[in-house]
């Protein structure tokens, strides 16, 4: 099986990066975002919904006795464990993903968009003649569904969504599905959203037309930016020109640092 990171292509994870600028595209092509706690939980999180058996495998709880990292031979089991290309979770860590894999596992129509779709499967397409690829967290012939954690579904809804670009992100894989005959021309996206705290609250949502077009005009968008980047050899940054400073109302009274932490 062809390994996804080696498949030379253009992903979403990097084409949203236009959105900020071709600059930080650039940048970020040299400089790849560095791990954190929670890009390792969710990809813990995903493994143990999306891929229990590889869960079950790859990633291993600290033994009970062991209570922290501080003694010479939980240390060497730790390493060994890495070594062997395991995920080391602690009791903490462990607990919670259970508790959001329960949270997905019970409700229904999140099981239910869930059931009979093939796993992380990767997918390949052609746009513009730029060679693209997506791996989509769970396909059927008619649809496509991506699971997200958040703090708080409320949140999700108000501000993430649109923030990370989610709907750009569901359009790029409904598109490029169906683009590379993975599920047919009619089929729906959907988004699994779960809580990462109390009380792992989920939800199930359908995108409907205007929110996969809006996701695929932000797509196409995106991309003719990056095609016309790449072939005038220029990544500018977000303010490229002179360009006159606006700001909102409310910062006059609400500054967002104390005036003694900058510098003057």
């Amino acid at each position: 099986m062809t390994n996804y990171a080696s498949i030379d292509a253009l992903n979403w994870s990097s084409l949203k990066l236009m959105a900020d600028s071709p600059l930080m595209y650039q940048w970020r092509q040299e400089h790849p975002r560095p791990d954190t706690k929670s890009l390792s939980l969710g990809r813990k999180e995903h493994m143990a919904v999306l891929e229990p058996e590889r869960y079950e495998q790859d990633c291993v709880r600290r033994p009970a006795e062991w209570d922290s990292w501080r003694t010479k031979a939980s240390k060497e089991w730790r390493d060994e464990q890495t070594a062997a290309g395991k995920e080391v979770m602690n009791d903490a860590e462990a607990d919670k993903i259970e508790l959001i894999r329960n949270a997905i596992y019970g409700h229904a129509d999140a099981m239910r968009r869930l059931a009979g779709t093939r796993r992380e499967e990767s997918i390949v397409w052609t746009v513009d003649g730029v060679r693209c690829k997506g791996r989509v967290d769970a396909i059927a012939s008619d649809r496509v569904v991506d699971l997200k954690t958040t703090r708080n579904l409320g949140l999700f809804v108000r501000r993430d969504a649109g923030a990370y670009l989610y709907h750009g992100q569901l359009a790029w894989y409904l598109d490029g599905a169906i683009s590379a005959g993975a599920c047919s021309p009619d089929a729906q996206a959907y988004a699994i959203a779960v809580e990462t705290e109390p009380p792992y609250d989920c939800a199930c949502f359908a995108l409907d037309g205007w929110y996969v077009e809006e996701g695929r005009a932000l797509w196409k968008d995106l991309l003719e930016q990056w095609i016309s980047c790449r072939d005038a050899g220029v990544w500018p940054g977000r303010y490229p020109n002179e360009t006159p400073l606006q700001f909102k109302m409310w910062s006059r009274y609400e500054p967002s640092a104390s005036m003694e932490d900058i510098d003057v």
